[in-house]
């Protein structure tokens, strides 16, 4: 994800199957691997998202320990087309971010 490497187990990316990583675990197909990432090699089952890395951390924080936060000095617009992006839902935030998150959001 823009550069940076993440390992993930396949389970793990089972706990939001409708998410766009939850789609690629069962992508069996070319044409389906072209619509949900920007690459892939299927002999290093690696996956390439041109994404931001900064806020992959957050989006991979959620499928790993059901937890979503808003990292410090991050842009909620950016975050919440992340959030878009991925095919996730602002819903899963920890109240601990949920104030400025949401205040930034009805700013918009």
């Amino acid at each position: 994800v823009g550069g940076k490497r993440h390992e993930v187990r396949w389970n793990t990316l089972d706990k939001f199957p409708t998410s766009r990583l939850g789609r690629l675990r069962h992508c069996v197909t070319h044409r389906g691997l072209q619509q949900i990432c920007d690459s892939y090699s299927l002999e290093m089952r690696e996956y390439f998202f041109d994404r931001s890395p900064r806020n992959f951390d957050a989006v991979l924080g959620l499928y790993r320990n059901g937890k979503l936060h808003l990292a410090a000095g991050v842009c909620v617009q950016d975050f919440c087309e992340e959030l878009e992006y991925w095919g996730l839902d602002d819903l899963h935030m920890e109240p601990c971010c949920q104030h400025t998150y949401y205040r930034a959001r009805w700013l918009l």
